[in-house]
């Protein structure tokens, strides 16, 4: 009776392996496409600092004077260098966020940043969506949090002794 408790142990434990292989993947991905997505705001943001600069036509003026751009053009400007600035920021943190999730995931590492990330991915339709529900639904298993515990017990983190007098023989005078 336990050799077939073995073999489903040994099945799931596949499983799981192969999942997180492949929300490894997807991670991947995913994470270039929200890069090359981050990019598109880049526009906008010149546009809106053509609008602040100047640079975009105005009413006409009186040869030989430079007036600022009027009210509603200035806060536009704002408001699309703002917007953009925002949008790409977000974006290229997500998308280096993501990264790091599916290295963890590879690496069976960071179980609550992979889980809080896959429901900040949830947010970019439809594609994260799909990607962290599927990632959560198998990120609960226990199995699999098993694993990420059995994996941060094996690695001790290195603690920093503040009497420690360690030095390095290359950079001493």
């Amino acid at each position: 009776m336990s050799r077939y408790h073995d073999d489903d142990d040994d099945r799931q434990r596949e499983a799981d392996s192969d999942h997180l292989r492949l929300l490894s993947i997807f991670y991947y991905v995913f994470s270039a496409l929200m890069a090359l997505c981050g990019t598109f705001p880049v526009i906008h943001l010149v546009i809106g600092l053509a609008i602040l600069g100047g640079g975009m036509p105005g009413p006409p003026q009186k040869q030989g004077q430079v007036q600022p751009p009027p009210f509603p053009g200035l806060f536009l400007g704002w408001i699309f260098v703002i917007v953009a600035s925002v949008a790409i920021v977000f974006a290229w943190t997500l998308s280096i966020c993501c990264m790091v999730v599916a290295r963890s995931l590879r690496r069976r590492r960071r179980y609550l940043f992979c889980l809080i990330i896959a429901g900040v991915a949830c947010l970019q339709q439809p594609f994260g969506l799909a990607l962290g529900i599927f990632t959560i639904i198998v990120l609960m298993r226990p199995s699999v949090k098993a694993t990420f515990e059995r994996n941060r017990s094996i690695e001790p983190r290195a603690e920093l002794d503040p009497h420690d007098t360690y030095r390095d023989e290359r950079w001493s005078d």
